[in-house]
């Protein structure tokens, strides 16, 4: 398992999850899995991820504290790796 900067772990997760069908929410598990990372790495990322309301959770309300937990991707999120993508380019130019 190689090891990743905190901000490539974020973008990675990022751009798995926007490239699922809109709507799609995965667990900490199938990020790790898919991804190729400690559950450990990928759920400390998917906390901050959560607090910057790039990920969420769907119907919170009804969730009742259940487990595993689900996120989604949200716009912001979506925004966010917009800006990666264009700061991917910039660098590519220079």
């Amino acid at each position: 398992m190689e090891r990743n900067e905190p901000n490539q772990t974020k973008q990675k997760i990022l751009k798995y999850m926007a490239g699922l069908p809109d709507g799609s929410v995965l667990t900490v598990d199938a990020i790790a899995t898919a991804l190729g990372l400690s559950r450990h790495g990928a759920a400390m990322c998917v906390l901050r991820l959560r607090r910057q309301f790039l990920i969420r959770e769907p119907d919170v309300q009804s969730r009742h504290d259940s487990y595993p937990r689900r996120y989604l991707i949200t716009d912001k999120g979506k925004d966010r790796l917009r800006f990666y993508k264009s700061q991917e380019e910039k660098q590519k130019k220079e």
